[in-house]
């Protein structure tokens, strides 16, 4: 994912084409190519990596939330457009996850790290920070057959903090 943290006025043409180009057209041209080999396989699905930020707005994240935004709208209509070979496509919606971008976003905040942590898991339901490897395990999940009837879903991994 491309992370670029600024106020509207702040974020530039390129910004938004960095951003946009990494989480939307990425997304996009990874599907386009890999269709071929989709189309052969017995239980062919994708999973996009999106984030709760495509359904909310928060300050200083203009070009992101957009991008998110918009890879949610693209993972429903490729789950229409793919239907017709039996591909499903879904999306993982991951909330508060300590990752690198965490680190970044601590910066940019010039944050106490101990207390930014602690307050970004006061959003959710179970106050705390979720792991790189719950988002996996969902992931994992809308990739197996057991979601053999589930396509065009976003999966929140949050905590409950969107609810």
């Amino acid at each position: 994912a491309a992370f670029i943290f600024g106020k509207v006025e702040d974020v530039t043409q390129k910004d938004w084409e960095t951003v946009f180009g990494v989480n939307v057209i990425g997304a996009s041209s990874t599907v386009k190519h890999s269709l071929p080999y989709l189309k052969q396989s017995t239980s062919p699905n994708i999973v996009n990596i999106a984030s709760v930020s495509g359904f909310i707005a928060q300050p200083s994240f203009v070009p992101y939330n957009a991008s998110k935004g918009a890879l949610l709208q693209l993972t429903r209509c490729l789950a229409m457009d793919l239907s017709e070979f039996n591909i499903r496509v879904n999306a993982v919606c991951p909330g508060a996850i300590y990752t690198p971008a965490t680190e970044r976003h601590i910066a940019f905040e010039k944050a106490d790290r101990d207390e930014f942590l602690e307050k970004a898991g006061q959003t959710s339901f179970l106050k705390r920070v979720g792991t790189p490897e719950e988002v996996a395990y969902a992931a994992l999940f809308l990739a197996s057959d057991e979601a053999s009837f589930i396509t065009g879903s976003h999966l929140v991994v949050d905590g409950g903090a969107t609810v």
